[in-house]
């Protein structure tokens, strides 16, 4: 891997670093709405794409690299697990001061950025201790903090996928995507929050993005044109919520904690409890500990139904962040203007108006996409942006 090219270009934070993983899933829908699904891919395809702004001698080196190189294996720098030397290592010296947790991996090559360009020294990481690295051979140079250590990937660029504009004879606008060639190991996150054997997700969204849903249904139609209307088959009886969730990840720990959150996704493959994240019911009147009743202002839950498909189940979010999983046994209406939720478990606490934040319906949900994409504002010691979309099972 030491003998392949480094690209020479850093990227222009002006416009976000995008960073896609992509896993392949086979689902198969029955006509009740009944799911089976096969992950067809271990891990997934792993790409970035960035714009350059490369000038003077860069733009003559982009464009000798595009020429000459092309759809060639090349060493990428994954700008996102940048770092830098929290002390200054001296030459000959086999170990760097820097965080390395979650950023390199044993035997992964990595650039000490020595200038305001690329360049620099290429080690490579054999060990990774608390705030250390070890390295396979002796630095030749000097490397003064804070300078910056970059991990580097086996990569190539995408197919067609390179936007170069000329904008002067020595300046150039250039947007290009990278295939990452080599596999990551990431462990799966565990799920803190379980109900029903399976994991809770409890990070609301960024509210500073529109939530949008949708309710889908399985139908078939039968229309000759000559009718008023056609007939509609609803197959599975029921709708099945589409979701998007906006999630703004601050700091190296959100970053790593979402990425585990994905790989143990994967895709569409996997499955979790997604609370709606907000107040479908409000709570009348306070409840004692140990009460398994629930008055709530009358929202005609009965009149629609009552607790039936993903209507059934509950997250009680408190003020103090504790969280309650619920079942709907049954929902009776009085003429109070209230409805009485008859839950599966009592609550252990009491519970008053003013103590609880939400009362949000629970679905069991899947991702609707296998591709995810990563928006980097900054390198993941900053922040980055992610929307995706959910669908109810």
């Amino acid at each position: 891997m030491s003998d392949l090219p480094i690209w020479p270009l850093a990227p222009n934070w002006s416009t976000p670093l995008l960073e896609r993983l992509e896993w392949n899933t086979d689902v198969i829908v029955s006509d009740n709405g009944s799911e089976q699904r096969r992950a067809l891919r271990i891990g997934p395809r792993r790409s970035i794409e960035a714009e350059f702004l490369p000038r003077v001698e860069q733009r003559a080196m982009a464009d000798h690299a595009l020429a000459l190189v092309g759809q060639g294996a090349m060493q990428v720098p994954f700008w996102p697990d940048a770092t830098r030397l929290t002390a200054t290592a001296q030459a000959e010296t086999t170990r760097l001061r820097i965080d390395g947790e979650g950023r390199f991996r044993p035997g992964q090559a990595a650039l000490i950025l020595l200038d305001e360009g690329l360049g620099g020294e290429m080690v490579t990481i054999t060990g990774i201790g608390a705030g250390t690295v070890e390295l396979a051979a002796p630095l030749v140079r000097q490397a003064t903090h804070p300078a910056r250590v970059v991990p580097l990937e086996r990569g190539r660029i995408a197919g067609d996928a390179v936007e170069f504009t000329v904008l002067t004879d020595t300046l150039a606008r250039m947007v290009a995507r990278f295939d990452l060639l080599d596999p990551v190991d990431v462990t799966p996150e565990a799920g803190a929050h379980l109900y029903l054997d399976r994991p809770v997700l409890v990070q609301p969204p960024n509210a500073r993005e529109d939530g949008t849903a949708a309710f889908a249904s399985l139908t078939d139609t039968f229309d000759t044109g000559l009718g008023a209307h056609g007939l509609q088959v609803d197959r599975a009886g029921r709708t099945f919520r589409t979701q998007d969730y906006h999630w703004m990840l601050i700091g190296r720990e959100e970053h790593e904690a979402f990425r585990r959150w994905l790989y143990r996704m994967k895709g569409r493959w996997q499955e979790t409890w997604l609370p709606s994240f907000t107040s479908d019911f409000i709570l009348a009147a306070p409840v004692a500990a140990g009460s398994a009743v629930l008055p709530v202002i009358d929202t005609r839950f009965a009149y629609w139904g009552g607790p039936r498909g993903d209507r059934r189940h509950l997250c009680i979010e408190l003020a103090d962040g504790t969280r309650l999983f619920r079942a709907v046994q049954s929902v009776t209406s009085s003429d109070d203007e209230r409805e009485y939720l008859t839950l599966d478990a009592p609550a252990e606490v009491v519970l008053s108006p003013l103590s609880v934040l939400r009362i949000s319906v629970m679905s069991r949900a899947r991702l609707d996409q296998d591709a995810v994409e990563i928006s980097h504002l900054t390198d993941q010691d900053g922040v980055a942006e992610c929307t995706l979309t959910f669908r109810a099972l």
